[in-house]
């Protein structure tokens, strides 16, 4: 795949249900109050596979910038994105 760069991997990607973006309060391992979370302008990416199991794929406080990850990620991985980052108490599926 093109959007993703590496010498070896050691795993290949699980078989992914689809990718999910999403608002989130923290940035990987800096603590936070839950307060924190609506002024919050980190996002991530994540890869939905086993129903339930997310992988992180990539994180930014630049939504417009993730978007357009998302949406090259969907492409080459052939998966509906899902989109809680924009407004996470209306959920929607994106239409790639």
């Amino acid at each position: 795949m093109g959007f993703i760069k590496s010498k070896s991997a050691c795993k290949s990607l699980p078989k992914g249900d689809y990718l999910l973006l999403f608002k989130t309060s923290y940035v990987k391992c800096e603590s936070c109050s839950v307060d924190d979370f609506e002024s919050s302008r980190t996002f991530q990416l994540s890869l939905v596979y086993n129903k339930n199991r997310k992988l992180i794929i990539h994180e930014s406080s630049n939504l417009k910038e993730l978007s357009q990850w998302a949406l090259d990620a969907a492409k080459a991985l052939k998966l509906r994105i899902r989109d809680s980052a924009s407004d996470r108490r209306n959920p929607k599926w994106i239409t790639i």
